[in-house]
This record gives structure tokens, C-alpha cells and sequence, in this order.
């Protein structure tokens, strides 16, 4: 998955909107920013997903919002669960 606006062409692009619903269609997704957000403080709350204290760009995690996204599209709702596989 990336961000539609630096895909190439055997990237899935995805469409980061305003909206409040996902849609797929045409050879992209289309996911709400607030969504994409929502999903990613669900895994650091659920402690799915760990960031280290000391990292710089801990703040900016929007990449890694879309990242987490897409793997829950791919494999399922559970891919962050601690002794999960991805495959």
C-alpha cells in the first residue's frame, strides 16, 4: 500500500481522504485519514503495534497508519495480534 500520490505502477495506490467511508475501485482504495488514524491509536492502545520512546518521528505515523491498514485488508483484523504470523 501507498499513498496514491508517489505510486508506481505495481503499488496498490491508495487515496487518503476526508470522508468517512472506504471505497475501492478503478485500481485504487479510497480510506479516510480518519480511519486510517482511528486504526492506528486502536493498535498502540491494544499494544499491537510499540514505538520506541526515544524515536524522533514518533509523532508523524500517518506512513505507518496506512501500512497497518493495509495489512488488516490483506490478512484480517487480527494481523496485529502478538504471535501472529502475516503469512
Amino acid at each position: 500500500m501507498v499513498d496514491a500520490t508517489g505510486v508506481g505502477a505495481t503499488l496498490v495506490p491508495v487515496l487518503i481522504t476526508g470522508g468517512e467511508s472506504e471505497s475501492q475501485g478503478a485500481g485504487y482504495y479510497r480510506a479516510p485519514k480518519r480511519g486510517l488514524i482511528t486504526g492506528l491509536q486502536v493498535m498502540l492502545e491494544g499494544q499491537e503495534l510499540l514505538v520506541a520512546k526515544g524515536l524522533k518521528d514518533g509523532p508523524a505515523l500517518l506512513a505507518v497508519a496506512l501500512a497497518c491498514w493495509g495489512l488488516r485488508k490483506r490478512y484480517g483484523p487480527k494481523v496485529g495480534e502478538v504471535g501472529r504470523p502475516l503469512w
